[in-house]
């Protein structure tokens, strides 16, 4: 008995594949699609390379953003970690300085004062390293506001109030961001709020503060209480407190939610 199948008795006794059957190259001329095919190859097979490219090129463009997040996600951590530093040097250099002033003897005082050269110095060091990392956080968003926070409250620091100014003014208005809800406008509020409670301590640009909070206050989604809370310790006359008031009331049937907050600053008036 043989062991072979039909098909290998068809090849064999015909000599050819049942792939080269007439029947199935006349299904083929017959068949649109197919025809469509065997007429359209070059163009069909430049259009799938040009997909083949477009998926690649994408895929590396997202790789490339993606890295770039990540590499402005670590440079912004070790900015909030320098800053922190450089506030815990200040304190300890204005310990110094207070151990030296209270210090009886000369050898005690130059002691301190040694200590307070040396502290001096790595300050300005720090300061230098870190306004080179905030340089370097210039993208991609909204990395670049967070330089600017960074940027303005490190000025802040060493009683730059110009530069903070500047650094202030030229923060994208969040009043801009098309969706108040948004993360985008989220940031700028939060970014515009720590500038201008940074920039009120100083009274040459207290006025700039004012203005910025005041808007926050009256517009913004997201801190306006916390900025009408900052804005309540900056006001004077009996007029700015009456138009306060009308804010804070406005801020009350806008976030009910928080009505107790703003009663507590109602009530520091």
């Amino acid at each position: 008995m043989s062991d072979q199948s039909p098909a290998a008795n068809q090849k064999s006794s015909t000599g050819r594949s049942i792939f080269e059957d007439p029947a199935i190259g006349d299904a083929a001329r017959n068949d649109a699609f197919v025809r469509f095919v065997l007429k359209n190859w070059r163009s069909l097979l430049l259009l799938l390379v040009a997909v083949g490219a477009s998926m690649v090129a994408y895929n590396r463009f997202t790789a490339t953003a993606t890295e770039k997040r990540a590499r402005a996600t670590t440079v912004l951590s070790d900015i909030q970690a320098a800053y922190k530093g450089i506030v815990d040097k200040q304190e300890e250099l204005l310990k110094l300085e207070s151990d030296r002033a209270l210090a009886k003897d000369e050898e005690a005082k130059k002691t301190a004062a040694t200590s307070i050269e040396s502290k001096t110095k790595e300050i300005e060091e720090s300061r230098a390293k870190l306004s080179l990392m905030i340089d370097s956080l210039s993208s991609p968003a909204p990395f670049d506001s967070y330089a600017k926070l960074y940027r303005g409250l490190l000025a802040s620091r060493f009683n730059d109030y110009e530069l903070l100014e500047q650094t202030l003014k030229s923060v994208p208005s969040w009043e801009a961001v098309s969706d108040p809800r948004s993360s985008e406008r989220f940031i700028a509020e939060t970014v515009t709020l720590g500038l201008s409670k940074a920039l009120a301590q100083s009274d040459a640009h207290i006025a700039t503060a004012k203005d910025k909070l005041t808007a926050l206050g009256e517009r913004g989604e997201f801190v306006a209480v916390d900025a009408l809370a900052s804005l309540a310790l900056l006001l004077n006359s009996a007029d700015e407190k009456d138009a306060f008031k009308k804010s804070l009331d406005a801020a009350r049937a806008k976030f009910p939610a928080q009505a107790k907050h703003i009663d507590l600053i109602a009530q520091e008036l």
